[in-house]
């Protein structure tokens, strides 16, 4: 078979997808804040107009850190827009004519009242306080009397405002009460999951650099019968709310402009996600670019979940973040919403209990593992049909017998390779069968296209079978519990083949191997990757990733120029 050439397992992501971690996009909001906030500068950079005619124009003016704060009047959108270090976006600074527009972005402050963001988001109109004796959909807190509204989504009862109950470790963005009557508060995660246990001693002692074992659910700061949100009750909301969520839960405005496109959201289900922006250590900073809420699932002693969404991204995520000096919004959620059923671990050291099956590709003749979860079936295994554009792992000089024989006990007696198990890495085009020859549905899609497949999509997969979306790798988290939040990669890696001791219980039965991705530094032995058949953009599309240091699973957003394994889940 031919050398193929695959891009990087962890190159750096272009703009529009999701990071390995937001917390990458979450350093770059804080260094846009800080140099916002920071040295004066007597003049514009030099050879940065005044004005252009239209964005192809802006666009020949790289935006980076030599710039950020600049802000130049584009004549076709009659609008200023500013550098934030990464790119141009509309500027909140529209007022002043297009000859001071230089003078007037060079004059920051070095003081702590220039704590806001370079980037402030769109205006958003104030909406006057609900009504419970009129209002249905409206609750009071009896602690302060403030009122909420509140939305319905697939069982779940969730605030449809950012809560604004005031206390210690609490602030108003840039202290101005007026954000705070539009946004809520931002809050610590000390005082988010109340460790003091003022309210409740659920969270009690839950804090920066404490071990503290949570009682579910966590009242935290929310109003009584609320409650801070569990990592699994935010990934359920996502669930329900459609992929890409953020678009559907953003709110109608209010978010920043990126690149000529509206940042808002459709608000099709009421949850009119705003972006609050956030606060690190003094510093107010990205308004207008991004909402972040609070989890009271904590990854470690260190760092906390959390649901994030940003200005110009249509997809949500559920990430992990430091907690010791951010402060973040809050939505509760009712204690009388629906409650998550999750499937029961079938398999331990002792017994297995799983209800597995087989799957015969009649391509090939090879015999496949399934089993199954909830109400979905899923191969155990990694899809193995030869293909012009996939790729075997004996067939790399970077994967090293040595690495290989480390993946033992396996079974390979049924296989015609040793090491067939590990199945083939395939490009993002060959996973979709973007020649069409099994199936028309993902026919065309592949890097550089933007296509629009049609569900489900068979891809390479086998007959009665089909490329899973992230919305069904979604339903298998949800599904997967083996008694704590963040720990679905935990329960689904293989107990063996993964490095520093970072492989799972595979609990489900779901076997997943730590065969990293077709590259030369392949992540071989401590990363577990599967392609999905959503699409994200022109040249990225999601793919779950499972790490040996991490216990949870999560989608992300890649170049579709990589080399993944794919597992198959049935029609």
């Amino acid at each position: 078979m031919r050398k193929m050439q695959f891009a990087a397992c962890h190159e750096r992501k272009t703009v529009g997808s999701k990071s390995k971690d937001l917390l990458w996009i979450l350093a770059f909001a804080l260094t846009m804040a800080l140099v916002a906030c920071g040295d004066d500068k007597g003049s514009s950079p030099e050879g940065l107009p005044d004005e252009v005619a239209n964005m192809d124009e802006l666009e020949e003016f790289k935006c980076d850190d030599s710039v950020i704060g600049e802000i130049v009047y584009v004549k076709s959108k009659s609008k200023n827009y500013e550098c934030d270090g990464d790119e141009w976006s509309v500027s909140q600074k529209q007022s002043k004519s297009s000859s001071s527009k230089k003078s007037s972005s060079s004059t920051k402050s070095s003081s702590s009242s220039a704590k806001s963001s370079s980037s402030s988001g769109q205006s958003i109109a104030f909406k006057a306080p609900c009504n419970v004796k009129t209002d249905e959909n409206c609750f009071e807190d009896s602690r302060d009397g403030q009122t909420y509204r509140i939305t319905k989504i697939a069982g779940q009862i969730w605030m449809a405002e950012n809560l604004n109950y005031k206390v210690e470790g609490s602030y108003c963005y840039n202290d101005s009460v007026e954000y705070c009557k539009k946004y809520g508060r931002l809050y610590t995660r000390a005082a988010a999951m109340d460790s003091a246990g003022v309210w409740s001693p659920n969270g009690k002692g839950c804090g920066y650099g404490n071990t503290c074992v949570a009682v579910y659910p966590v009242r935290g700061i929310c109003p009584e019968g609320w409650h801070l949100p569990k990592y699994k009750e935010f990934r359920i909301l996502l669930d329900s709310a459609i992929w890409p969520a953020a678009l559907h839960l953003k709110s109608t405005s209010g978010w920043n402009d990126y690149k000529g496109q509206s940042g808002n959201g459709s608000d099709d289900f009421g949850f009119s996600a705003l972006p609050a922006g956030m606060r690190i250590d003094e510093t107010y900073s990205s308004v207008g670019i991004y909402a972040d809420f609070w989890s009271s699932s904590g990854r470690d002693r260190w760092y906390a979940y959390t649901l994030s969404m940003l200005y110009f991204d249509s997809t949500a995520s559920l990430n992990y973040h430091d907690n010791e000096k951010i402060a973040l919004s809050v939505r509760c959620i009712n204690d009388k919403s629906d409650s998550v059923n999750f499937v029961p671990p079938c398999r331990t050291d002792d017994k297995d209990d799983c209800v597995y099956g087989s799957l015969t590709d009649d391509r090939d003749g090879q015999t496949y593992k399934t089993v199954k979860i909830g109400d979905q079936w899923w191969m155990a295994v990694n899809l193995n049909y030869e293909t012009e554009r996939s790729y075997w792992i004996s067939n790399s000089g970077s994967f090293s017998n040595q690495k290989i024989s480390e993946l033992k006990d396996i079974d390979t007696s049924k296989y015609k390779y040793p090491v067939t198990k590990f199945g083939r890495y395939y490009l993002w085009s060959e996973a979709m069968d973007s020649a069409g020859v099994w199936s028309s549905n993902g026919k065309g899609c592949g890097y550089g296209d933007t296509c629009v497949p049609l569900y489900p999509v068979r891809g390479i997969c086998p007959d009665g079978w089909h490329l899973p979306t992230i919305t069904e790798y979604e339903i298998l988290f949800v599904n997967v519990n083996i008694g704590g939040d963040g720990e679905t990669g935990f329960a689904l890696k293989s107990s063996y083949g993964w490095s520093d001791d970072g492989g799972g219980i595979d609990a489900y039965g779901f076997t997943a191997l730590p065969v990293g991705c077709a590259s030369r530094f392949g992540d071989f032995g401590s990363s577990a990757y599967f392609w999905s058949s959503t699409d994200s953009s022109r040249d990225n599309a999601g793919y779950i990733e499972m790490e040996h240091h991490v216990g949870n699973a999560v989608p992300q957003f890649t170049h579709k120029g990589k080399g993944f394994p794919i597992r198959c889940v049935k029609d």
